[in-house]
């Protein structure tokens, strides 16, 4: 028996990750919901689809729709609706040698990331920038809202909130608010919240967002969540980066609070640690701590 910590994602088969027949140039389209649109630097506008890639130079408009994309060095960003997120400069070759570049605009709208091998090493490397403040990271997850003001709230790691007020720490569990371009960040007790996904008509949601809390800070509604066969399992080692495996399909145990509890397959069984922190993010259900088996 071994120990490791693990980010597990835990998805209905149905809902697995597309493989395209092509590498992405930047970024591939995981989830795509509504009208998205991707608009190059000359104006050429596209509309977004499951498999779709984006490219360093454009822009994606989620416009009522969400848009979930993951990048070639394993970040993740999941875009909110009425948002517009440009990709600045982006370049990854699988090598972190000071060459690589993840350079961002965050014009409108919501969005909540995992980042990835860009700006791991040379911090300097990564950066989003709004109309009232930059992001740099020190490798993390954290979610972004800008509404004339800017909030945000990191889950783990830590970031840097910057802008002609100051420079801003704001470390795991914490939020921050910025009003204006020239007010120096400041620390908020209030949580970033972006809103959850609406469900479409005549449909049933099948899944449930992390941002509906209850008193404690736990996510509710878990119990959407059915225990039994039909699962796969995505994993990643800590730190992030990209995946490191996608198990076959199995049973999954769902606790109604902190999340996924075991999941069974024919090799083995992962079993939730003593130590687990589980959390609800993203468009899909997501629990990573320390896991055995």
């Amino acid at each position: 028996m071994f120990s490791r910590r693990l980010h597990i994602f835990a998805i209905p088969i149905a809902a697995c990750i597309a493989t395209s027949s092509y590498a992405a140039p930047a970024a591939q389209v995981e989830f795509a919901m509504g009208d998205p649109v991707a608009i190059t630097a000359a104006a050429r506008e596209r509309v977004l689809h499951k498999g779709d890639t984006v490219e360093s130079g454009d822009l994606v408009n989620t416009k009522s729709g969400r848009v979930q994309l993951r990048f070639s060095d394993g970040a993740y960003v999941s875009l909110q609706p009425d948002t517009q997120f440009r990709i600045d400069e982006y370049r990854y070759d699988g090598k972190s040698d000071g060459s690589e570049r993840g350079f961002f605009s965050l014009l409108k709208g919501g969005l909540r990331t995992i980042t990835g091998l860009v700006g791991r090493q040379h911090k300097r490397n990564y950066q989003i920038t709004t109309t009232v403040a930059t992001i740099g990271i020190r490798g993390t997850e954290y979610t972004l809202s800008l509404n004339g003001g800017l909030k945000g709230s990191v889950g783990e790691g830590e970031i840097q909130v910057c802008n002609t007020g100051g420079c801003l720490p704001v470390s795991s569990g914490q939020s921050f608010v910025v009003v204006r371009p020239e007010a120096r960040p400041a620390i908020t007790a209030k949580k970033s919240e972006l809103p959850p996904t609406p469900p479409s008509a005549g449909v049933t949601p099948q899944l449930v967002m992390g941002d509906t809390v209850s008193s404690t800070g736990l996510p509710l509604g878990m119990t959407s969540f059915k225990d039994g066969p039909g699962y796969t399992l995505l994993y990643a080692k800590d730190g992030g980066g990209a995946p490191a495996g996608l198990l076959p399909s199995g049973t999954a145990t769902f606790d109604a609070t902190v999340g996924l509890q075991s999941y069974l397959l024919s090799g083995g069984t992962f079993n939730r640690g003593a130590l687990t922190v589980a959390k609800n993010e993203y468009d899909l259900f997501i629990t990573y701590g320390r896991w055995t088996g």
